[in-house]
């Protein structure tokens, strides 16, 4: 429960630096920083760091392995033992047309940054493994003169 509608906010500050190394190898690396107006537990902090490192390897001209590490930095300063892990996944990405299907085996509780970097709780070496599917379109709307 919340005592007020603002305590369920967080907020995201990610800086990402990602290079093509070739054309099939790309990586990135995120610092960030997550804050929330109320934690759940009181041995948690409200602000969150962490780096998130991303790979992709293209091995097809419409396929490619995708990996993601999120290292939680908090554990470093925290008195109490953390319930939480850092997260990793390994995914694959298939092409076709316009879509993107995304196939991923992650730890994981969520896909976006405020809960897997702060609310992963599953161990991968025990088989705590969560299967994610994403599908994405590109539109593309042109301009034609008449």
């Amino acid at each position: 429960r919340y005592p007020k509608s603002y305590s369920r906010y967080n907020y995201v500050f990610q800086a990402m630096f990602a290079r093509k190394f070739s054309r099939k190898i790309s990586a990135q690396i995120s610092p960030t920083l997550i804050h929330y107006n109320l934690v759940p537990l009181t041995t948690d902090y409200n602000d969150q760091y962490a780096v998130l490192f991303m790979g992709r390897y293209k091995f097809s001209r419409s396929a490619a392995i995708t990996a993601e590490y999120g290292a939680r930095l908090n554990p470093l300063w925290q008195a109490a033992p953390s319930p939480y892990r850092n997260s990793v996944s390994l995914g694959i990405d298939i092409e076709t047309g316009g879509h993107v299907f995304q196939v991923f085996v992650t730890n994981s509780f969520g896909i976006i940054e405020s809960q897997t970097v702060t609310q992963t709780i599953g161990n991968p070496y025990k088989g705590d493994l969560r299967l994610g599917f994403n599908i994405s379109r590109a539109f593309s709307f042109e301009h034609r003169k008449h």
